[in-house]
């Protein structure tokens, strides 16, 4: 038997202990301990206990498990892997002895007793049947606080203190015969005051007290945080911060509900009960508070309130102070900034560098229209950049061959070459001499300078800024030099040999021509170097040979006054001379006859030159002025103002798109001319043109004069004659484009209204019928719909296929001046002599509206691109916007000082420009009315307007025999960078105080 609990000892794991053998358990001898036999279990080995326990049990002469010992393999096996298996293996081997067969434990007896787990399960079931439904319940009570539940790990026996057994004194009876009758059963052990539960396999074994702990598994979890809460609680003397609160108590509050509370200790019941009770004072505190806080919230809600009302009050006081404020502040800006710009508008002509500061200052005082044109004008001067990098006179300039460099030179000898893209200084020389006349080669490479007296002409190298040789000879103080255009050559006047030609190469004299009685101001080479023009104080100029030094001719003398500037065309056909007093002359070098005069120019001028292509003529002089003339017309197209003093110096680069000006002040002009290669001159005679139409593409202008009893189409790129429609016998009154700029129709009295094939130049179609003058005529936007109008027939429709009427509109009398048709087709326009406005139904012939508002004859229609709004214009200089579908007024565009002949939208909408018989072209933004530009150039009236297709340019013409193109597309921040960009300058302190006296300096262009 010994060895056999030895080994089961040892195989269990148990920890060292007592093991009391009690062969003959019912003696009360035997539960004291007085036959038994304990046997004490340390850390020694089986080897080392087996011979103590075998002399052990030899004493006790315990014969009777000599049966059982036998198979004990048996015992082994069923209770080595239990916990606590030597209490259980006691327990059982009683239960076993009782049921012995003498003096022998028999296996039959022990199977009997239901083997390990079986007797105590027998053992504990056969303890609870004894008991009444009260003990039974207290037994509950009592087993379940012997257990500590498992949370993902076995369940494990509670040492309890028997004070907590004692839920209440109702229940101690049944607890106190409980607690001993399942103590007398072996189940419970008392220790003391602790009572735990006898056996580990009383958990999983008996399936009753199993089942409770499933049951009552998280409630049990809950009771023991209850219960260690409630002693820690007591153990601190019941501090009210150690009860329950928040979620626990609720909790606790939901599990240990009253009708279950008998399960718990007066302790426990005590904290709970507290808990409950302090948060039933907290609520009531905080109900408190909350009706605290409630009436005070009210009352400062009612202090807020009134507090806001009178903020409000105040604010909205001050709101009104500010807004008045501001509206005056708002007032005085406006008033300063048309101010500004109507000065910026007086000064264009003659300061355009202070007109255009004034033009910003107006705009950024106050976007008003006349600030917004002002700008615009402003911006549209086509200077490029103001130099002032030189303390005197800039007596010479010229432009290196790729144009990107430019070379000046003043009267102390300081060269300058600079950027022409930037604006900027590349190089300077430092001054070396005072000169009293200097210029510069082709190309600017090389400096000729006349210092006077004995010191002679010098060459100069500009890149090294020294002298390369000087010429021989004395020379006078004012003496001319000219170079010729290879640079190989360069004329001087000498007062030993009269006019010389020197090698620039060699130094050395190639050629002196006769002396001239008068004094000579000026020499000019023609292009291919072979004449040489020269200009004397008696007004004499004489043409020479280069090569043999004869004169070819001297052209007769118009006036008197000295020749100070003269220039050759850049095909040698033409020369020009200024004439002090007398303006300028155009001669035919040829034949020496005098082409025309520059009517317009009596002022002094001191320097020509031609454009690289020879259709501009720059003068330039006193009037601190640049006058740009076409040659071919001997009109004056543009006037540059902007210089403070004369004018002395010009020169076109190569590319012909800037043109350099030298003023006496020291400051020089780079302009941008290739803005005025936009215009384009037509050939013929257009003064009486009265009648004038693009094609839609606007590459194409149809023209009929009054003279040429014809029609011509011009190329607008060019300005040449494309193709001349056959004469009529008699006056064309009206012409018009069809949407393809394939067709034309002209009306004229003598053979009605015709088609043309603007390709072929031949007659397409006529309207079978027609007869009679036309004051107007208009295509449908597909072309198949002509409409005609007339002061004898009215408004008719005609099939441009057939030739034949579709319809004639009821009801109109008196002439018709314009007509136009919606984008969709569905509605004509037409205005006329009796200041009506009519919007007809094409398709049923139907009068839609009547708009009265003009006091004058109609003289232009066009509808915007998205048919909603309708533009009109009339002899009584408005121009009005109409709702297309409803007829009432949008706006009426003020400004515009002539009768608007010709009107057009830009293909976005928002841009409306007019044309007229003040020569100006004004653009007006749609949405808001107000002016964006007015545009001048032309000197007769605008005749026909169009948009480009990307309505970036608009191109007019006008009988003055030109077509400009216009860039109407610069928003204010981008002309304000070009003003800046080209002026360079802010307002100086005196022009300042003048203008704007009382304010604070203000930066007008940030770098």
């Amino acid at each position: 038997m010994l060895p056999a609990l030895i080994d089961i000892s040892e195989r269990s794991g148990a920890a060292p202990g007592v093991c009391l053998l009690t062969p003959r358990p019912a003696r009360k001898k035997a539960a004291r301990g007085s036959h038994g036999h304990r046997l004490k279990w340390g850390q020694s080995t089986r080897s080392q206990q087996a011979p103590k326990i075998a002399n052990r049990g030899q004493k006790t002469r315990s014969s009777g498990a000599r049966g059982l010992v036998r198979s004990h393999s048996r015992l082994v096996e069923e209770v080595a892997d239990a916990p606590g298996g030597l209490p259980l293996l006691s327990h059982v081997l009683m239960e076993t002895w009782r049921r012995r067969r003498g003096k022998t434990m028999t296996l039959t007896g022990y199977e009997a007793a239901g083997g390990m787990e079986g007797a105590v399960a027998k053992t504990a079931e056969d303890a609870h049947r004894q008991f009444t439904q009260a003990q039974a319940a207290a037994a509950r009570r009592m087993l379940l606080r012997l257990v500590a539940p498992g949370d993902g790990t076995p369940d494990t026996r509670r040492p309890t203190g028997q004070d907590e057994l004692k839920v209440s004194s109702r229940q101690e009876t049944e607890t106190d015969h409980v607690l001993q009758a399942l103590t007398r059963a072996r189940l419970l052990t008392l220790d003391g005051d602790t009572v735990e539960l006898a056996h580990e396999a009383l958990l999983t074994a008996w399936p009753r007290l199993r089942g409770w702990i499933e049951q009552d598994r998280e409630r049990l979890r809950l009771h023991r945080k209850l219960t260690e809460a409630a002693r820690t609680w007591q153990e601190l003397g019941r501090d009210p911060g150690a009860l329950y609160r928040g979620s626990r108590l609720a909790t606790a509050e939901e599990v240990f509900i009253p009708e279950r509370q008998d399960h718990l200790t007066t302790l426990e019941h005590a904290f709970l009960t507290t808990s409950l009770a302090t948060r039933k004072q907290d609520e009531r505190a905080a109900a408190r508070t909350t009706r605290r806080l409630r009436s005070l919230t009210v009352t400062l809600s009612v202090l807020l309130v009134l507090a806001l009302t009178a903020s409000l009050i105040a604010w909205n006081q001050s709101r009104l102070s500010n807004q008045q404020r501001q509206n005056a502040d708002a007032a005085r800006k406006m008033a300063l900034s048309r101010q500004l710009a109507a000065q910026s508008t007086a000064l264009i002509g003659t300061d355009s560098d202070l007109a255009s500061l004034l033009a910003i200052h107006a705009y950024q005082t106050s976007p008003t229209s006349q600030a917004v044109e002002s700008l615009y004008v402003a911006a549209g001067a086509p200077l490029k950049h103001r130099i002032s990098g030189h303390a005197t006179s800039v007596v010479s300039m010229a432009f290196s061959p790729d144009s990107r460099t430019l070379t000046t030179v003043d009267l102390r000898g300081s060269v300058g070459l600079w950027d022409v893209g930037a604006g900027r200084l590349r190089r300077s020389l430092p001054e070396g001499n005072d000169f009293v006349a200097a210029v510069f080669s082709p190309g600017g490479r090389t400096l000729a300078t006349n210092s006077g007296g004995d010191q002679g002409i010098q060459l100069w190298d500009v890149t090294s800024g020294r002298v390369r040789r000087g010429l021989a000879g004395r020379t006078a103080d004012a003496v001319p030099l000219a170079f010729s255009p290879d640079g190989r050559t360069l004329a001087t006047d000498s007062l030993d040999h009269g006019v010389t030609l020197w090698n620039t190469d060699t130094g050395r004299l190639r050629r002196s021509l006769p002396r001239q009685a008068a004094q000579l101001v000026s020499l000019a080479f023609s292009p291919d170097g072979q004449t040489l023009a020269t200009g004397s104080i008696d007004r004499g100029v004489r043409l020479w040979n280069t090569e043999t030094g004869r004169l070819r001719r001297s052209l007769p003398r118009q006036a008197t006054g000295a020749v100070d500037a003269m220039a050759f065309s850049p095909d040698g056909h033409t020369l020009a001379t200024g004439v002090g007093g007398h303006g300028v002359e155009l001669w035919n070098t040829a034949t020496g006859r005098l082409l025309r005069g520059l009517l317009g120019d009596t002022s002094w001028v001191g320097s020509l030159a031609f454009s690289p292509n020879g259709r501009t003529l720059a003068t330039a002089g006193q009037d601190r002025s640049v006058g740009l003339w076409d040659v071919g017309s001997g009109r004056l197209h543009r006037s540059l103002a902007g210089h403070a003093t004369a004018v002395i110096s010009l020169a076109f680069s190569a590319d012909g798109r800037s043109l350099a000006t030298g003023g006496e002040d020291g400051t020089v002009r780079l302009w941008d001319v290739a803005a005025d290669q936009s215009q384009r001159v037509l050939s013929g005679h257009l003064e009486r043109a009265d009648a004038m139409a693009f094609s839609p593409d606007g590459r194409t202008l149809a023209t009929r004069a009054v003279a040429d009893q014809g029609v011509r189409l011009w190329d607008a790129a060019t300005g040449h004659v494309r193709r001349r429609l056959a004469r009529h016998s008699g006056d064309i009154d009206a012409l018009a484009f069809g949407p393809d700029g394939h067709t034309l129709a002209t009306g004229g009295l003598d053979r009605g209204v015709e088609l043309w094939n603007t390709a072929t130049g031949h007659i397409q179609g006529t309207l079978s019928g027609f007869t009679g003058t036309v004051g107007s005529l208009a295509f449908s936007p597909d072309g198949h719909t002509l409409a005609t109008g007339s002061t004898a027939r009215g408004v008719e429709l005609w099939n441009t296929a057939t030739g034949r009427i579709r319809r004639r509109l009821p009801g109109f009398n008196g002439d018709v001046n314009a007509m136009a048709f919606s984008p969709d087709g569905h509605t004509l326009v037409t205005g006329g002599a009796d200041r009506t406005v009519r919007l007809w139904d094409v398709l049923s012939g139907r009068l839609l509206k009547s708009l009265a508002g003009h006091t004058a004859a109609v003289d232009s229609v066009v509808f915007s691109p998205d048919g909603h709004t309708l533009a009109t214009g009339g002899d009584d200089h408005a121009v009005r916007l109409w709702d297309a579908a409803s007829g009432h007024v949008r706006a009426s565009l003020t400004g515009y000082t002539g009768e608007a002949g010709s009107l057009a939208f830009s293909p976005d909408g928002r841009t409306l420009a007019a044309g007229g018989d003040n020569h100006t072209l004004r653009l007006w933004d749609t949405a808001t009315g107000g002016t964006l530009a007015t545009l001048s150039g032309h000197t007769n009236t605008l005749l026909a307007v169009t948009f480009s297709a990307h309505g970036r340019t608009l191109t007019t013409a006008s009988p003055d025999q030109s077509i400009r193109v216009w860039d109407v597309t610069p928003s204010p921040a981008a002309a304000i960078r070009k003003i800046c960009r080209a002026i360079g300058r802010d307002l100086t302190p005196q022009e300042h105080s003048v203008y704007l006296p009382g304010q604070p300096p203000h930066t007008t262009c940030t770098t």
